[in-house]
């Protein structure tokens, strides 16, 4: 990653993790250990800016300020974020730094992403509350699991996507521009531009009108 437009905090943090190879395989989707000492301090670091930003909450001062106070919290835990952005707390993810936010970016309550892989999501997207992104999965084979090893795949979501509330994004998905999840919904497959997709597994109900 580019550090040249990330906070100088962001920029050393990376590069401590770029020198970890089980953090590298993990980018690179290779089964790599989850326990690892500089992925447990990084997932660690994680949740310590993570409580601050939550604790953010119903915060005294006003809605301005409060604004303005979770961006520069934000800022210390993804690489970058724009003014426009709005995530309302509680915000969980795993380690901040694997996800990439458009502009206008809006997430409503309980937003979790594990972003062990990279997770990107586009301009104008909107979240409803509760919506998860899983880039973390596991083999179903039982003896990986008990030597401690996990594997990851990246997630994107194209612009002016509408994820509604209680909607589940597992690994290795992509979510075309335009497209809308209903709520509820458990998307296991990509899901073309400019459609609706519904259920669990999210199936196709309808095509949207395509706009530039």
């Amino acid at each position: 990653m580019s550090f040249s437009n990330v906070s100088t905090e962001i920029a050393d943090f990376l590069k401590i993790l770029e020198e970890c190879p089980e953090y590298t395989k993990m980018l690179n989707g290779e089964m790599y250990n989850a326990m690892n000492d500089t992925l447990f301090d990084a997932r660690h670091r994680a949740k310590q800016i993570l409580r601050e930003y939550n604790a953010t909450f119903g915060d005294s001062g006003s809605a301005r300020d409060t604004h303005t106070k979770r961006l520069l919290i934000l800022r210390r835990l993804i690489p970058l974020v724009d003014d426009s952005t709005i995530i309302e707390p509680p915000f969980l993810c795993d380690y901040g730094v694997s996800i990439s936010i458009g502009k206008e970016f809006y997430a409503n309550y309980n937003c979790t992403i594990l972003d062990c892989a990279s997770v990107k999501i586009g301009d104008r997207v909107m979240f409803g509350p509760n919506v998860s992104l899983y880039t973390a999965t596991h083999t179903t084979n039982v003896q990986p699991r008990r030597e401690g090893v996990e594997l990851a795949l990246p997630i994107s979501i194209g612009d002016d996507c509408w994820i509604c509330g209680n909607v589940t994004i597992v690994a290795g998905v992509n979510i075309g521009r335009g497209s809308t999840v209903a709520a509820g919904s458990v998307v296991t497959k990509d899901v073309d531009e400019f459609t609706v997709v519904s259920g669990i597994p999210a199936k196709f109900v309808k095509r949207l009108e395509h706009i530039d």
